[in-house]
């Protein structure tokens, strides 16, 4: 049963299970025992995941929270405790998040939410919607969104949203989310999704404060238990798979179980949905561990010369980059372009007939260098001020450039059929290296 999944700053994938704390390091696994050496105690049901800007993993159990130095290895007990002596303990921790003031949000539904003030090391403990129903007072889910506004779902009791300058929660949708059960919230836009137990996806608009059911009748009545926003996509985790939606293309995919085979879930009950560095997706699930889904599609924009903006040939011989992302491109058909991240252009450098076999090429954030086929070089300041120079006042007798390079300190390296040159002003003057010898390039 894996329960809690995340990505350290050292690229290690770590999941928390009811069996303890694994790191995945692309090859192997290696299990850690959630353990205070010094307090005598630890709790290996694993629930919830975090690092902090000190790479420090955060870890929620079913006994409060452990705090473990990535570099060493080494667990401590979070002992924080409020001005009247509350302390996270003894309770199951549901998530454990940042907000953008320097905030650490530990969710603890039997409990209430905590905030842990990083600066000042002070714990602030909060029921979002005390009420006369005890069971309805504590929070059911958590989320930060993209303002790091924090958003707690309840059950029963709506939505509530902290506020800094009040230092409490404020209640949201309270009637039209009266008794629903809000196992998780996700932020979308303007927007939260709202997760409800065994009933609808909804959707709650930040703004008017309006509720309505999301339009992905697949979804409703399944257990909704996670759900996640990457890009265009909202994938939603149920007791039976996943389920990826794109309203822009009015599509649902799902992703149902096949225990047995290679290209579904490992199990249907899904906990958790989290996305890595790398684009790859990983699925946590009750009883299949964690399914791994690389990135599905490889899409390429394809250039090719002949219309505005594209290209100027199309037998490329050397790609750089240049100041800004600019990427220049040198060809051996077309001579030399560059391509303008901003405008996802390409832009031609002006250069006569015989001047378009280009057979080398260097960029820097002050100049730019391209080598011809029996034409010498060009050096070419960004973006399209171009000074020619021809093999004879190279002094090279072969006249082709088969390599160019600039290096740290300036100066401009060129390989011929048979040697190597140095300039150090700019192509002003080039230098036999006799040191190097003959040497084909």
């Amino acid at each position: 049963h894996v329960k809690s999944i995340i990505q350290d700053s050292y690229g290690f994938i770590w999941l928390g299970t009811r069996n303890g704390l694994n790191r995945y390091d692309g090859v192997s696994m290696k299990l850690y025992n959630c353990y205070d050496e010094t307090l005598q105690h630890g709790n290996q049901v694993i629930s919830a995941l975090f690092e902090d800007n000190h790479r420090q993993l955060w870890v929620g159990t079913d006994d409060g929270v452990y705090i473990q130095e990535l570099a060493t290895g080494k667990f401590s007990f979070f002992d924080a405790r409020t001005e009247s002596g509350e302390q996270i303990r003894y309770n199951w921790i549901e998530d454990i998040l940042a907000d953008h003031s320097g905030n650490i949000w530990v969710n603890a539904p039997n409990q209430g939410v905590f905030r842990y003030q990083v600066e000042t090391g002070k714990l602030f403990r909060y029921i979002p919607c005390p009420s006369k129903d005890k069971s309805k007072d504590f929070p059911q889910s958590i989320c930060v969104d993209k303002e790091g506004t924090v958003w707690v779902g309840t059950y029963g009791a709506g939505i509530y949203r902290y506020s800094p300058e009040q230092d409490k929660f404020v209640p949201y949708a309270t009637e039209a989310l009266k008794g629903d059960f809000i196992f998780t919230l996700c932020d979308y836009g303007d927007e939260l999704i709202v997760g409800v137990h065994e009933e609808e996806l909804k959707r709650f608009n930040k703004k008017t404060g309006e509720v309505s059911i999301f339009p992905a009748p697949e979804v409703h009545r399944k257990i909704i238990r996670y759900a996640v926003c990457f890009g265009d996509e909202l994938w939603v985790g149920t007791q039976n798979g996943v389920y990826v939606i794109n309203e822009k293309h009015n599509s649902v995919q799902h992703i149902p179980a096949d225990a047995g085979g290679k290209y579904g879930l490992g199990d249907a009950i899904v906990d958790k949905i989290y996305r890595d560095r790398e684009g790859g997706t990983w699925i946590c699930t009750q009883f299949g561990g964690a399914s791994y889904l690389p990135v599905r599609t490889l899409d390429f924009s394809v250039y090719l010369p002949g219309a505005p903006g594209t290209v100027s040939g199309r037998r490329i011989s050397e790609l750089a980059e240049g100041k800004d992302g600019v990427v220049w491109v040198s060809t051996q058909d077309g001579g030399v372009c560059y391509w303008n991240p901003g405008t996802q252009t390409f832009t031609k450098i002006p250069q006569s007939p015989d001047r378009q076999n280009v057979l080398s090429l260097f960029a820097s954030d002050d100049l730019v260098g391209a080598g011809y086929f029996k034409g010498g070089i060009d050096l070419i300041v960004p973006q399209e001020q171009v000074q020619t120079f021809y093999p004879a006042q190279l002094g090279i007798s072969e006249g082709s450039v088969f390599a160019l390079y600039r290096d740290r300190g300036g100066a401009i390296w060129l390989g011929d059929g048979w040697n190597i040159f140095r300039s150090a002003d700019k192509g002003q003057t080039f230098e036999k290296m006799e040191q190097f010898g003959y040497a084909y390039m």
